[in-house]
Order: structure tokens, then sequence, then C-alpha cells
């Protein structure tokens, strides 16, 4: 799931240096993985036992990994893969959310549908 959210996320727009563009509510996505800022503390104590700041975070490419990889982890625990991407881009699963859009117009089932197919050509 980490490669088909990263791929998706950060293909063409920087890697682990990519920075969304800014939301009306004035936060940013950071890294590989699109990381909101506001999740980055929390995240980073929580998986690294170090709190990062969103600069820290897009200059560490091992915590940006990391990171990504146990959350989305988390989240397949309990989730269907397309809700997982969803969760991931909107907040909430695809009955609750796939109709909010990004700043860019995307959709979240549009989100999980991509990230899908990604995750489906990546296991077979």
């Amino acid at each position: 799931m980490y490669l088909a959210v990263a791929k998706v996320e950060s293909q063409g727009k920087g890697g682990y240096r990519a920075i969304g563009v800014q939301t009306g509510s004035g936060n940013r996505a950071y890294g590989k993985c699109q990381i909101m800022d506001y999740n980055i503390p929390n995240w980073t104590e929580e998986v690294l036992w170090r709190v990062m700041t969103p600069q820290e975070f897009l200059d560490d490419q091992v915590a940006q990994d990391l990171v990504c990889q146990y959350k989305l982890m988390q989240l397949l625990a309990t989730h269907t893969p397309q809700d997982t991407a969803s969760i991931w881009f909107t907040g909430g699963t695809l009955y609750q959310n796939g109709h909010r859009q990004d700043a860019n117009g995307m959709t979240g089932f549009a989100y999980a549908e991509k990230v899908f197919n990604h995750y489906i050509s990546l296991v077979q």
C-alpha cells in the first residue's frame, strides 16, 4: 500500500521533497506520501519517538518511509485497501467522504481508485 500511495502522491511532484498546495485552512502536505503538516508532530512521535517539524520531516527520507508505512499498515489492519486510501486522502472512508475533493478537485473515490489500481499491480 505504501508504494501505491507514494506513486500517486509524489510522482512527478518532487518525491521526498514534495510540498503540496496550500489548503483553504492554510495547511500543506509534505514528502513522498504527502502527510499533512498537522499530523507530522504526533505521527513522528508515535512512530519514531521523536517530534519532528514539517521541515525536519521533509529533510529525512527514512522518517518519511517509516511513518508512511506504519500509518498505512495501521489503517490496513482494520479497513479495505480502498477505504485505507480514502482515509489517507480525505480522513474518512469512501462511504463517509468519497465525494470530498482536494484543492485540485480530485475526489476521494477517484483517489482510492488510482491508489487501488497501483496497489493491485504491485501485489500481482
